[in-house]
């Protein structure tokens, strides 16, 4: 079995060798992709599952099991989503081709799209 350090070596591996890395918009101060793909929102979906699990080992270690639930389903969520991106790659179902535009709206309150793009 990987450990932690083994699958976020080869998250690097991966960002290094198959998406362009994020650039600096010093005008927003935030690192931003240039180009919002599948594989960069894949990407970082499994990124938040890596950080998830780092952060569940974490908690565990010092006690704190009352977020185990919500981090575990983080988790999963994220999984299922780069499943769902990733099932039919290289082509694009319809749903996915309108989940890749949306990813780039969510975070950004700013952004007239959000309000559509994001549930939450």
């Amino acid at each position: 079995m990987a450990t932690l350090e083994q699958v976020q070596y080869w998250l690097e591996e991966l960002e290094h060798n198959s998406i362009d890395s994020p650039r600096w918009n010093q005008e927003k101060h935030v690192f931003e992709y240039g180009e919002v793909t599948i594989e960069v929102v894949a990407f970082l979906k499994l990124v938040r599952a890596v950080q998830s699990l780092r952060f569940l080992q974490v908690l565990c270690e010092n006690g704190l099991f009352i977020d185990f639930s919500t981090i575990i389903r983080c988790i999963t969520d994220c999984l299922n989503e780069v499943y769902f991106l990733l099932e039919t790659y290289p082509q694009q179902s319809s749903n996915v081709k309108k989940f890749i535009p949306k990813h780039r709206y969510c975070g950004n309150k700013e952004n007239p799209e959000f309000e559509s793009a994001c549930p939450w």
